[in-house]
């Protein structure tokens, strides 16, 4: 390991310091080695004792005799540390006050080269900014069992166009501290709980400790450990965080010097593209856009001709690749010639996901066949930011087109319009003081409990489906009988090519399915049937009985045309209407009980979001009990919707079932104003894992069966905490009295979904 002294600097003035290399520390250290200890440590341990005696170090120089001390510093470097201690990590050996150092492997020596400099992050400077705060730790751990003031030491070091980070660790096993005197009192207290709020009020705590009564005697190791995973992934999260104040040059900028510190290399062409859609087209900043290869010339070929299609692409993304790995090709000949066209010898699309929804891209592609599979592999660890930051951008995007095409149209509820008011008084103020940074608060409630109910059509699309199905057979069975009892004469014999048209309308309802041909199939009756009819009429005017039937073919053909004739979707809506009345007369019940948010929103059926707490209603008390009356509520409005949805089947066209779900989490959550979807979501990431739950619990099974949890005539109650089970049995313990429920409820253990395991649930029949 070859060594030369470099200059690194620690803001550490030693001129008043006592202080003294040597090697004592380290020798009585060596000696304290246990007999339970590695055969590894003890071997190294044996041969540095035998190199310092054999070489009379005591005796020796460090400055004249530097080589005599190499060996020395290789096994300290191991006993120091791990045993498998890798060269790659740069090192240096220092003086017992680092300010001074001895020795420095190669290459930290080059990284000093390449301007290994301290990182100006914002905790950092103010770390590197107190005076001697290295020693101050030191001394305070030693002498005054205090080692909670966090510092870190984190250093930058560019080369060929991207940046390097390191955390130094320094190593003071092998120096003692010598104090002359009495140890001076300060305020332990206040260091100890961290109080301090700025490192001038810790310089004036620490401002007692006089360092020149304190001798330093051994020798320091700094190790400089490399922390680009993290720093690369913190630079991600400051764009994040300042996504909607950051210029576009100095974010491409930003991203590109990204890319380049994860990949390392210099020389190719990096994209970060957001996207998002607006009425089926994708929508992308221009500027970020415009040398895509994917939004680009690939989108070009796309609007110009059928051979591929830059909207197909989208709706299924995929990765990617071309010259990395010849099996993972992509077999699009179009996309490929232009890369051929463009020079590209190596190309990397990735798709980025939100949430399972598709929100950006991000293209990798070299003119230099310098770009391979382990290269690709680089960028795994960061793709989860940057989908994060692609979502924040999109959601920026949004929002300037919402301010460009609607300003304030949004519902704001009662039980929160307080808040508007304050951010909108505040706004107001802002702008009539000319304030050039005037800008809406964000809208925050934190500490709220959710609560959540579903009620789903049973089988709705089959059933759809199967209706539909029924009802284009009977209608094309009455044209097929007319058509064949014309053709029999010779007046019709121009017929005959009708005769394949009703044939392809049989086999797209037969064959095919109705919902993959639902297209072709409302052409057939908005525009072959008229006609068909249109021609026919004229020459029947004397035959009575096939006129009655034609102008009833007429009708049928415009009934099924119009949806609200459909059979399905009047039940349906008949079914929506019931629950969503029973929603409103919950949301009264529960607004009434404490005020609080409420929203409902149709999926297959109709579902409701609500959020409690004291944040959303300051002005009266939030008490727990609360939580369980409003769950009680919640139980009897599910228990009502299966009563009326008996009650309403026996009267429409298709009898129809419900299934419902509530999922009961006692966890509090914040949430805030999404201003680029117009409404409330959860805020953070561990918060998300409840909307995760919330959208994948209705499809869950019943361990270890394949029976769905939810189920008609019953309701099924999913919770995640065993502790809010006996809340939930007191519930229905009481609702039993009513004569609502049965009294014999089933506890289920819920198959693993996916990223959530271990829920429970209680599922109780209706009476």
């Amino acid at each position: 390991m070859p060594f030369k002294n470099i200059h690194i600097d620690l803001n550490i003035d030693s001129s008043d310091i006592q202080q003294e290399f040597s090697l004592s520390p380290v020798i009585a250290k060596i000696k304290t080695i246990s007999e339970d200890a590695s055969y590894g440590t003890k071997l190294l341990a044996k041969e540095l004792l035998h190199i310092i005696e054999e070489n009379h170090v005591e005796n020796l120089s460090v400055k004249k005799d530097s080589e005599k001390f190499k060996p020395i510093f290789e096994i300290i470097s191991n006993l120091s540390g791990d045993i498998n201690f890798s060269t790659e990590e740069p090192i240096a050996f220092g003086f017992p006050v680092p300010d001074k150092l001895i020795f420095s492997s190669s290459n930290l020596q080059e990284l000093s080269a390449n301007g290994l400099k301290f990182y100006e992050g914002e905790t950092n400077c103010d770390t590197i900014n107190t005076k001697n705060l290295i020693l101050y730790n030191l001394i305070l751990e030693r002498f005054y069992g205090i080692n909670s003031i966090e510092t870190d030491y984190i250093f930058e070091s560019s080369f060929a166009g991207y940046t390097k980070y390191y955390e130094l660790k320094i190593d003071f096993s092998f120096v003692d501290i010598q104090y002359q005197g009495t140890l001076p009192k300060i305020d332990l207290a206040a260091i100890r709980d961290n109080k301090f709020h700025s490192y001038d009020a810790l310089n004036d705590a620490l401002a007692g400790i006089d360092l020149s009564k304190f001798k330093f005697e051994g020798l320091s190791i700094l190790r400089f450990k490399n922390r680009d995973k993290e720093f690369i992934i913190k630079r991600l999260q400051d764009i994040i965080k300042n996504v909607n104040i950051k210029n576009k040059e100095s974010l491409k900028e930003e991203l590109n010097s990204i890319f380049r510190s994860i990949i390392h290399k210099n020389d190719l062409d990096f994209f970060f593209l957001p996207i998002f859609e607006l009425s089926g087209f994708p929508i992308s900043e221009n500027e970020y856009a415009k040398k895509s290869i994917l939004l680009g010339e690939y989108m070009n070929h796309s609007i110009a001709c059928s051979l591929c299609s830059i909207y197909s692409y989208l709706s299924e993304p995929i990765i990617w690749s071309y010259g990395i790995d010849q099996d993972l090709n992509i077999n699009d000949q179009v996309f490929i010639q232009i890369l051929k066209d463009n020079g590209i010898t190596n190309y990397l699309g990735i798709p980025l996901f939100h949430t399972d929804r598709f929100v950006g891209f991000i293209e990798i592609y070299s003119k230099h066949n310098n770009f391979d599979k382990n290269d690709a592999l680089k960028l795994k660890p960061y793709l989860p930011h940057f989908a994060q930051l692609s979502n924040d951008f999109v959601a920026y995007l949004k929002n300037q087109l919402n301010n460009i095409i609607l300003q304030n149209y949004t519902s704001i509820q009662p039980a929160l319009q307080w808040r508007f008011n304050e951010v909108a008084v505040s706004y107001f103020s802002q702008l009539n003081s000319n304030k050039e940074t005037a800008k809406l608060d964000k809208i925050i409630f934190k500490d709220v409990y959710p609560i959540y109910g579903a009620v789903d059509i049973k089988d709705s699309t089959r059933i759809r489906n199967a209706a539909q199905k029924q009802t284009l057979l009977h209608h094309l069975e009455s044209l097929k009988q007319l058509y064949e009892e014309l053709i029999t004469h010779q007046d019709f014999d121009y017929l005959h090519c009708y005769g394949q048209n009703f044939e392809n309308a049989y086999q797209c309802i037969h064959d095919k399915g109705i919902e993959k041909n639902i297209v072709n199939l409302r052409t057939f009756l908005e525009k072959k049937v008229p006609i068909f009819l249109a021609e026919i009429k004229p020459k029947l005017e004397d035959n009575v009985k096939l006129l009655i039937t034609i102008d009833e073919i007429e009708r049928n053909n415009t009934l099924i045309l119009d949806p609200n004739n459909d059979p399905f979707e009047k039940s349906l809506r008949a079914f929506t209407q019931m629950i969503k009345s029973e929603y409103d007369d919950l949301n009264k019940q529960l607004q009434s009980i404490f005020p609080c948010y409420f929203e409902t929103f149709r999926t297959d059926g109709v579902e409701y979001d609500a959020y409690i707490g004291q944040s959303i209603t300051p002005t009266s008390t939030f008490r727990d009990e609360i939580l369980h009356e409003m769950c009680k509520h919640q139980i009897l409005s599910m228990i009502r919707v299966v009563q009326k949805a008996r009650t309403l089947s026996t009267d429409l066209p298709l009898p129809l079932k419900t299934t419902q779900l509530l999922f009961v989490h006692p966890e509090k959550i914040s949430i805030s104003f999404r201003e680029d979807e117009k409404r409330f979501d959860v805020e953070g990431g561990y918060n998300i894992r409840y909307q995760i739950i919330k959208k994948r619990i209705d499809k869950a099974l019943i361990e270890n069966t394949k029976e769905r949890l939810v189920q008609p005539e019953t309701i099924a109650i999913v919770f995640s905490n065993e502790y809010i089970k006996d809340d939930i049995q007191k519930i229905l313990e009481e609702i039993i009295l009513s004569g609502l429920i049965e009294k014999d409820y089933e506890f289920l253990t819920l198959e693993e979904l996916q990223g959530v395991s271990e829920l429970r649930a209680i599922r109780v029949k209706v009476i």
